[in-house]
């Protein structure tokens, strides 16, 4: 069944590229930066794809896509705890990644009274809940402090500073201005409060990108007719088709994750999903190459 869907949507884009419309794009445009993409061997990207012949001549947006629409996996436990087959996605949130670097004070751990310190490590625990929980406040947007690190980092030694990043995602880029700058006034107060030197540096941000309207209409009602369970919700994770957004409109189709596993060995998403996400997407290929 799987590979007769398959088979129905490789005719489907035929049929589009014989009307001249291109619903889906996939592959690598290097967008003129090629001659100062570098390697880690220091070797040029375009160099080394006129050198096995892969450059081409055509410049980019040779042919422009008449829309770009992705089906992928959610990632996440939404839809299953929502026990819908298919998800809408309504945007692709944008972030801001900061490393935060907090300077205090080192010292013996047995030797300086609690009311001595000026301890980094503890104004870094409230400078995480604090930026926790201004993110639950906020709809659609999540904060995650993935990595820390204590200096010198031995068991009997007050910290003399920490780093840690910071992972900001809200599909409302308000949203995230708002938190950062929440955060700004909390470090004066830890500063105050802790005697402690913060300083956040950041280090990339991404604008968030809205699906077009038309298309989550469309995905909609191909839901209804083919009695899909259903359900609008973001994507908090990054997807080739955020780098269309100036190009063409974009719309993406979400399936389950079984237990919201996703880059690990334990990612899985049974054939009935992903055979409910191949024909909701077989059928916006097909309307979109009509419009």
């Amino acid at each position: 069944e799987i590979d007769r869907l398959f088979g129905e949507i490789k005719a489907g884009m035929k049929k589009c590229a014989d009307l001249g419309k291109i619903p889906v794009s996939m592959g690598i445009d290097t967008w003129g930066v090629d001659y100062v993409l570098l390697g880690a061997d220091g070797k040029r990207l375009g160099d080394e794809l006129r050198r096995i012949g892969y450059a081409g001549t055509a410049g980019p947006l040779f042919i422009r896509p008449h829309a770009f629409v992705e089906l992928h996996i959610e990632q996440g436990k939404v839809l299953e705890k929502h026990q819908k087959q298919i998800g809408i996605v309504d945007g692709i949130a944008g972030l801001v990644r900061y490393r935060i670097v907090i300077h205090g004070e080192s010292g013996h751990a047995g030797a300086t009274p609690m009311t001595e310190r000026k301890d980094p490590v503890v104004a870094m625990s409230k400078w995480i809940l604090k930026v926790t929980q201004l993110a639950k406040e906020k709809p659609f947007c999540v904060a995650t402090v993935g990595s820390i690190q204590t200096f010198p980092g031995t068991c009997n030694i007050i910290a003399d500073r920490v780093e840690f990043t910071l992972d900001l995602r809200s599909i409302h880029e308000q949203d995230i201005c708002e938190i950062m700058q929440t955060m700004e006034t909390e470090n004066e107060w830890l500063e105050q409060t802790e005697g402690v030197c913060v300083s956040q540096h950041l280090e990339q941000r991404l604008s968030p990108v809205l699906c077009d309207m038309k298309l989550k209409e469309q995905l909609q009602k191909i839901c209804e007719t083919g009695e899909y369970s259903y359900m609008y919700l973001m994507s908090g994770a990054g997807h080739d088709s955020m780098n269309f957004k100036d190009v063409c409109p974009l719309g993406m189709i979400f399936v389950p994750s079984e237990g919201g596993y996703s880059h690990r060995k334990e990612e899985f998403t049974g054939k009935a999903d992903c055979a409910a996400g191949a024909q909701v997407l077989m059928e916006v290929l097909i309307q979109q190459s009509c419009t």
